[in-house]
């Protein structure tokens, strides 16, 4: 190994007063601030670095200015510093994808149908009420009103998250899929209105009663107003994404709840929606 001083004089005596070479970082000594280089197949100690613009890593091909006065100084680097960092990971998790519960109260007193269940998904859910569909009926006829309420269940969540990962948020992706007007003279929808939202905690294992009101919780949470489709059933109707609320974002990590409602006996807020679960979360390093 050449030391600085016979390195310095060696070039030096080559070259003219000052100038830039390139050189590998063999060795960083940190309590002196020194480096160890390859210059040129040189293997040079006792080189010193500009701390203010460069931290060294060994195997960095840095620049170095020399001086016939001053010696050597390592000024900075040419190279890029590989880092192998996870990329955060986002999923759509749509409800036609899940198991979902459709119940109805169908003349809202309290006395609720037996429970429909979905098995292979659900494509879109209709909160708040419609009126039931008669026959020939006389022209002072009016017709009762049926309130719904939908469970859609993400009931192994928490097994769809890697051990280790950071950063996991839930987001709700909503969108309105009816036409404002639906239901002629009885009950024209809105063309806005905002998903009536709840969390609750059915699984297949443990699925809502029937003629039993459905247990909600976390709610109500009215995210945003969405406007109508224009044809009913089309899904282009306004859409949007919003973060879950902390408390429900929380449980359905843990597994405490399993899934979104949406359920309001409100005759303003009736509309349907088409609704998915968004996770996104950073994995944790590959070892």
């Amino acid at each position: 190994m050449t030391s600085l001083g016979q390195s310095t004089a060696n070039m030096l005596a080559r070259m003219t007063t000052s100038g830039w070479r390139l050189g590998t970082v063999l060795e960083v000594d940190a309590p002196t601030g020194t480096l160890t280089l390859d210059l040129g197949g040189e293997t040079v100690s006792g080189v010193p670095w500009q701390a203010s613009a460069y931290s060294p890593v060994v195997e960095d091909v840095v620049t170095v200015h020399w001086d016939r006065t001053h010696g050597l100084l390592v000024t900075g680097t040419i190279s890029t510093v590989q880092v192998d960092e996870p990329e955060p990971v986002t999923r759509a998790l749509p409800s036609t994808d899940e198991v979902a519960w459709e119940m109805s109260d169908e003349d809202n007193d309290g006395t609720w149908s037996p429970t429909l269940f979905y098995p292979d998904g659900i494509e879109w859910a209709t909160q708040g009420t419609d009126p039931r569909q008669g026959g020939d009926e006389p022209p002072d006829f009016v017709a009762p009103i049926i309130v719904w309420a939908t469970m859609i269940t993400w009931e192994d969540l928490p097994d769809r998250i890697p051990g280790g990962a950071t950063g996991v948020r839930l987001l709700a992706r909503v969108k309105r899929v009816d036409r404002a007007g639906d239901y002629g003279p009885y009950q024209p929808r809105k063309q806005l209105v905002s998903p009536v939202l709840w969390g609750h905690s059915y699984t297949q294992a443990a699925p809502p009663a029937d003629n039993v009101a459905p247990t909600l919780t976390h709610g109500p949470w009215l995210p945003g107003q969405l406007a109508a489709a224009s044809e009913w059933g089309a899904g282009d109707g306004e859409q949007a994404t919003w973060p879950i609320p902390q408390a429900l974002q929380d449980d359905l990590i843990s597994g405490a709840a399993t899934g979104l409602a949406l359920y309001t006996d409100d005759i303003d807020e009736t509309a349907s929606f088409a609704i998915s679960l968004v996770l996104t979360y950073t994995p944790p390093p590959e070892v």
